[in-house]
């Protein structure tokens, strides 16, 4: 099958377009001309004929109407001969009349037919052909009985008095050989022009057939490096129109790609190692039983079964965690009051807050009614409150506040020192985060609990944001939809 490029298509397009524009425009333009030469070439007819009609009011006053040129039609011819030369600007005086001709008897055979009034299709040289003459009473003077349509006609006025009409029909097509000539001069110049502007708008459609499909060339390339792994792949366009656009949306999508990469890679290392921690921890703890090293006791058994409380802690969180990224987390939405379910987990945490030395706070209002599933709203709060309970030194104290935020309502969740470093607060709710101070893995948790709670956050459409709190440590902001 035979292989076309985009280019090659968006060039025979644009080629055919301007082809047919091209073609069409020299056709408008040509019947236009001739339409344009025809009419210009009837108009200086009758110019002509209006400067034969004042010849025609000369001798119908000399000759006290027209009897003469009845008997005499030699003589209109002369007349009209005569009116040519005014017209064609000859300033030479017009010929002597010469003696008068004696009359002669109307008849056919004293009209030469070279004078009878004939069609149309007359060539303009023969204009006699082409006149004829009224009396006031629509007579014929010079041509036909019956007049052939469509004539134009010039009143002979007389002192205010019409006394003749001059008749002619118009040309329906260019006769004469200098306008014949000059019709065809003009097609030949538009068809040389036609080709130059079609050679020129082929050559520019080709240039710029292949300058648009180069980005798109470009943007293929750099889809198969990815598909190959490579996504640091960037095309880096400056374009302001969609290509542009589709340039930085890859971009982007490289970048999404790459940032996957690395969070799959270190979430593979970070699992693994919390995994490896609490194994490493017990095996440690079986063969110092096995040797003998370590007797065993309930202390031993103690040490074990918190370390299993860990690995099975840890387990679950991740679990939940990938229902909840699995969009497979259960949830269950009622009319249910945020105030009431804070009250409830603060009186839960109380005793766990009060034995790490830490003092709780609470400013709520009444009543705060939102749909949501209470236990999963539980579960958010529970995951903030431990992670203040793991993270905050002893002495101080955690505040949970609740107030009306508008269209929302404003649940603030802070603690005291230590704080978090401002550049690590955009990280928290990632998946195994953990800031690198004393808020470290000796104060207990797998970096979990924050990445669910958002999870839960987002499913209930409330937003969460991590600031640096009044009280030295940690500032949890959300903000819950009202019911």
């Amino acid at each position: 099958m035979l292989r076309t490029r985009l280019w090659h298509r968006m060039f025979a397009l644009t080629a055919l377009a301007t082809l047919a524009a091209v073609a069409v425009m020299l056709f408008v333009q040509q019947q236009a001309f001739r339409s344009g030469l025809l009419d210009y070439v009837n108009r200086m007819d009758r110019d002509r004929a209006a400067g034969l009609v004042a010849l025609l009011v000369a001798e119908h006053r000399k000759a006290g109407g027209w009897e003469r040129l009845r008997r005499n039609p030699m003589h209109f011819r002369r007349l009209i001969d005569q009116s040519l030369g005014v017209a064609r600007g000859d300033d030479r005086p017009p010929p002597p009349e010469g003696p008068r001709l004696p009359p002669l008897d109307p008849g056919p055979r004293e009209r030469p037919p070279e004078l009878a009034f004939g069609p149309p299709g007359m060539q303009i040289g023969q204009a006699g052909r082409r006149y004829a003459l009224y009396d006031a009473q629509g007579r014929p003077v010079i041509g036909p009985p019956q007049r052939w349509p469509e004539l134009q006609t010039l009143a002979i006025v007389i002192d205010g008095v019409v006394v003749g009409q001059l008749a002619f029909p118009p040309l329906p097509r260019l006769q004469a050989q200098w306008d014949l000539e000059f019709a065809r001069s003009q097609r030949k110049t538009g068809l040389l022009t036609a080709v130059l502007v079609l050679l020129l708008a082929t050559l520019a459609s080709m240039w710029y057939a292949r300058r648009l499909a180069a980005p798109l060339r470009e943007l293929a390339t750099r889809a198969r490096a990815i598909a190959d792994g490579d996504y640091a792949a960037r095309l880096a366009s400056q374009r302001s129109d969609e290509i542009g656009e589709l340039a930085r949306d890859f971009d982007a999508m490289a970048r999404a790609l790459q940032c996957n990469r690395e969070a799959r890679q270190r979430w593979t290392a970070e699992i693994s190692h919390e995994l490896r921690t609490p194994i490493a921890v017990m095996r440690a703890e079986i063969e110092a039983l096995e040797d003998g090293v370590r007797p065993f006791d309930r202390g031993a058994l103690r040490s074990l079964g918190g370390e299993t409380e860990r690995l099975s802690r840890l387990v679950e969180d991740l679990y939940q965690l990938s229902l909840a990224d699995a969009g497979a987390l259960g949830y269950r939405f009622e009319r249910c009051d945020l105030a009431d379910i804070v009250r409830e987990v603060a009186a839960a945490h109380a005793g766990a807050l009060e034995r790490a030395g830490l003092q709780l706070k609470l400013e709520l209002v009444a009543a705060a009614p939102l749909r949501a599933d209470a236990g999963r709203v539980a579960q958010w709060l529970g995951s903030l409150l431990a992670n203040s309970e793991r993270h905050t030194d002893r002495g101080g104290q955690v505040r949970i506040g609740l107030e009306d935020g508008g269209e929302t309502w404003l649940l603030v969740v802070e603690d005291s020192a230590p704080g978090v470093p401002p550049e690590s607060l955009p990280h928290l709710f990632e998946p195994l985060y953990r800031v690198d101070t004393s808020r470290s893995r000796s104060a207990g948790g797998a970096g979990l609990g924050l990445a669910i709670a958002r999870r839960i956050a987002d499913a209930h459409g409330a937003q969460m944001l991590a600031k640096a709190s009044t009280l030295g440590g940690l500032r949890i902001e959300s903000r819950w939809p009202r019911a």
